[in-house]
């Protein structure tokens, strides 16, 4: 019987670490990864699904759903929902207008007009598509005049399937 060198046996020891290495890695990886099979895992919303969310609390890649239409909707509080269950809108954008807190309320039209801009600006580089050719439509949701008087400049800007199908998934980067 021949015995084993030194080397073919650092050969096997070294070969022996390595699988293990490997399947601990593997181990690791399903351990960590296997609880959720969403590609954007890590950017799933920690916000308690289904409870309105103050605007203020609100992320960009959160997902919520319309309020009631009940006339004039005003949003200062959202549906949120987990962005892998159906739902009507994704957050896109966040940003606020420039003008100091004590500036007078410039009027709808002045603020339609920040807000169209400051969205449509942040379209594209999160959807992988101008607007012009997307299947996506926008939902800006400007400071309310009485927010505007507190000094609240913040606009959000989601995005909903222009033929109002509910969207499952995420959209950041779907080029549509």
């Amino acid at each position: 019987m021949r015995r084993r060198g030194g080397r073919e046996r650092r050969v096997l020891v070294v070969l022996g670490a390595c699988l293990v290495g490997a399947l601990l890695c593997v181990v690791a990886l399903v351990a960590l990864g296997g609880a959720d099979d969403d590609d954007d895992a890590s950017t799933t919303t920690t916000l308690p699904e289904g409870d309105p969310v103050a605007a203020d609390e609100i992320e960009v890649g959160d997902c919520f759903n319309d309020l009631a239409d009940d006339g004039a909707v005003e949003y200062s509080d959202f549906p949120v929902v987990q962005c892998r269950r159906p739902h009507d809108n994704e957050v896109f954008h966040l940003f606020a207008v420039d003008e100091p807190p004590s500036a007078e309320y410039p009027g709808n039209e002045q603020v339609a007009s920040l807000t169209r801009e400051g969205c449509l600006g942040a379209f594209q580089p999160y959807v992988g598509r101008e607007y012009t050719q997307s299947v996506f439509e926008i939902l800006a949701v400007p400071p309310s005049i009485e927010g505007w008087r507190s000094g609240d400049r913040e606009v959000l800007c989601a995005l909903y399937d222009s033929d109002r199908q509910p969207l499952t998934g995420r959209v950041r980067g779907a080029n549509r």
